[in-house]
């Protein structure tokens, strides 16, 4: 289900609303608290399987990409990835982040830890092309358990 249908809101929840800037207030106290309780080097920030359809069936999200020239839900997950990254570099805390982040071609600190985790015939030119393009990673594409 979408969370918007025909302009009404569903009962469905999606993903959290990149165009409210008071959501970025509260991921950055609230990360900012889950790295106080569990000190950590790195926050795993996700990233994966985003489903677009739901930011693009909500007509204030695609007035505001209007607005902004934000062209597709690509662009739009690039916008929140970067505040988001901004968010956790202020923390001074490394992150990790999902494949498809990467291989959105969203833009990415150099600091950046790759998770490359999809267990197709792919995973071993997307762990190439992480490493070659400078990035440290994560692989566990082959390891997942129904798989080995």
């Amino acid at each position: 289900k979408q969370w918007y249908q025909r302009r009404v809101r569903g009962g469905d929840y999606g993903p959290i609303n990149p165009t409210i800037e008071e959501n970025y207030v509260i991921l950055a106290k609230l990360l900012a608290e889950v790295t106080s309780i569990f000190p950590s080097s790195y926050l795993h920030l996700g990233g994966d399987e985003v489903p677009f359809n739901c930011w693009l069936s909500n007509p204030d999200i695609v007035a505001w990409m209007e607005k902004q020239g934000v062209k597709d839900g690509k662009e739009l997950e690039d916008y929140y990835e970067r505040k988001l990254l901004d968010i956790v570099h202020g923390l001074n805390t490394s992150y990790i982040v999902w494949e498809e982040i990467f291989n959105n071609h969203l833009q990415i600190r150099p600091d950046t830890i790759v998770h490359v985790w999809k267990s197709n015939e792919q995973w071993n030119k997307t762990m190439s092309d992480v490493l070659k393009g400078g990035y440290r990673a994560i692989l566990s594409s082959p390891w997942y358990l129904n798989y080995i």
